[in-house]
């Protein structure tokens, strides 16, 4: 696999993310999917990943990421990003707080197949926390 097909990948991550589009996300990663965050089990599996994101999009329905850096080396990338988005629908069991969600991310991908099939969060979850409080 070449670096430039890996940064097509990462494109097109970015890409569903932002456009909210599902199944063009299901694409990108692995079936079974291996995630962490900030070291601990994520959501297993591909199916349970895009569940989580789908959950994100409606509690946050103009969620956006945008991309501050990316490396690859061979079948391992790294990438920053910003997550920005406004919680207007209900979200985590918690009405809509109407706050803003701002939080800078870093991801630890590998890729194999062409899908990321290893996914390291490392995020400050009191942003989002913040985000979803009652006023």
């Amino acid at each position: 696999m070449t670096d430039d097909w890996v940064h097509t990948l990462f494109d097109k991550i970015y890409r569903a993310y932002n456009e909210h589009d599902a199944a063009a996300t299901i694409d990108c990663y692995a079936e079974e999917l291996e995630t962490l965050v900030n070291g601990e089990p994520g959501p297993s599996a591909r199916a349970a990943f895009i569940e989580a994101l789908q959950e994100q999009w409606l509690g946050f329905p103009d969620v956006t990421a945008s991309e501050t850096f990316r490396h690859v080396s061979g079948d391992l990338v790294v990438t920053e990003m910003i997550i920005d988005g406004r919680n207007t629908a209900p979200f985590l069991d918690r009405p809509a707080s109407g706050k803003v969600w701002h939080v800078s991310l870093a991801w630890l991908c590998r890729v194999r197949d062409g899908r990321v099939s290893q996914l390291r969060v490392y995020v400050d979850n009191s942003a989002l926390q913040r985000a979803v409080a009652p006023r």
